[in-house]
């Protein structure tokens, strides 16, 4: 590994705790489909945090405690066939998933809970800082 690609490396992970990178790392080498081949930060990435299995589970569970998580008024809830509330209950996992896949890798650590909301928000502070700034002298 050459040392511009270790400093790539470093960049993506210097916020993870050691313990976890490791776990990520032995479960990439020991899975016996992608363990063949050199990781990349995307194997590990995907062993840090949540699947989108796990996503659909937590979407499925909020709508489960809060059908009107999507927006839709009470009185139209009480209103809705079995049918209609399972088909918007799909939309919100699908829409959940969706915003899971977008997510940059840092909000996919905070809500992995690999890291906490204060050092989520020191590296957003550090990814931000002179953002729209350049022009003002």
């Amino acid at each position: 590994m050459t040392p511009e690609i270790l400093e790539i490396w470093l960049s993506i992970f210097e916020y993870v705790p050691e313990r976890e990178f490791v776990e990520a790392l032995k479960k990439h080498l020991t899975d016996p489909d992608q363990g063949k081949f050199y990781p990349t930060p995307a194997h590990i990435l995907d062993n840090l945090v949540l699947g989108e299995k796990a996503i659909k589970a937590i979407a499925a569970q909020q709508f489960d405690n809060n059908p009107g998580i999507d927006g839709n008024p009470m009185w139209n809830q009480s209103r809705e066939t079995d049918f209609e509330r399972n088909m918007r209950k799909r939309e919100w996992i699908q829409q959940s998933v969706i915003e899971w896949q977008a997510m940059p890798f840092q909000q996919k650590l905070r809500h992995s809970g690999l890291i906490t909301e204060k050092q989520f928000q020191a590296i957003d502070q550090k990814h931000t800082a002179g953002v729209g700034h350049e022009n003002q002298a």
